[in-house]
């Protein structure tokens, strides 16, 4: 489904991705770990268009959107949703208004069908009393939840998140990893997931691709990435708590 081809890309002569090369499989869920300022960010921006290489590919589903000029790339991006750090949700409409925002824009439903779409999504997530409040007035986990339904509400074949945990506790950074895992496996979406937070990743991942200075270093299932010999791997595993993600939970991939 994803498929990237030695990216690079410098700002200001410094280099940021370094021959960056990696596939996410239909219906995985990959997450992309490594310490602040490693590039992963960029890397997710990079995916979705967001920000141009300056060499290299990126394959979507067979599509080169290296290639595509802007009017096509904004079509296209139809194909993603996506879950910001900061949710960056408008503060000047409600959470329905969020939520239905591109329906209305790339869509010809009824008034009618998008405020049931909205209210299930809104149910999905476990808001279903919200959908009248501004963001100001939720708190950031809610922000997240539905920042969530914002990014599935078009029903997109990929997911990106942006430091789905950043920020919250600790109960409730476990409800969004429980909703990741809960999405991935209900509606087969796939999944690209950057984060720095261990104990979540390992609970969420189908496999693990680690960035140390714009690269991967390791990339393996969260099995292999715990038993890596390399040192920098060693050396991040060892900063935080991990809880492996059961064997009865993970998804077969065909």
């Amino acid at each position: 489904m994803i498929r990237l081809e030695k990216l690079c890309k410098s700002f200001n002569g410094h280099e940021v991705l370094k021959d960056v090369s990696l596939h996410v499989r239909a219906g995985e869920t990959l997450v992309i770990i490594g310490a602040s300022g490693c590039g992963k960010t960029v890397l997710l921006k990079t995916v979705i268009g967001l920000i141009r290489p300056d060499s290299g590919r990126v394959i979507i589903d067979g599509h080169d959107l290296t290639k595509m000029n802007e009017k096509s790339l904004f079509a296209f991006r139809k194909y993603f949703g996506m879950l910001f750090q900061g949710a960056a949700l408008f503060d000047s409409m409600s959470c329905s208004e969020n939520i239905a925002l591109a329906l209305k824009e790339h869509t010809s439903l009824p008034g009618e069908e998008i405020d049931k779409r909205v209210h299930a999504m809104l149910e999905r997530v476990g808001l279903p009393g919200v959908g009248s409040k501004r963001p100001s007035e939720i708190s950031g986990g809610m922000k997240k939840r539905v920042g969530l339904a914002r990014a599935m509400i078009m029903r997109p074949r990929i997911l990106l998140y942006d430091e789905p945990t950043t920020g919250l506790d600790p109960l409730m950074a476990d409800v969004i990893t429980n909703l990741i895992n809960r999405t991935s496996h209900e509606v087969s979406i796939t999944s690209l997931v950057v984060t720095h937070d261990l104990y979540h990743a390992f609970r969420i991942a189908d496999r693990i691709a680690m960035m140390y200075e714009g690269t991967f270093i390791a990339k393996g299932t969260p099995e292999e990435l715990f038993h890596s010999t390399h040192p920098h791997v060693r050396e991040f595993l060892s900063k935080q708590p991990i809880q492996k993600k059961s064997a009865g939970k993970r998804k077969e991939l065909k």
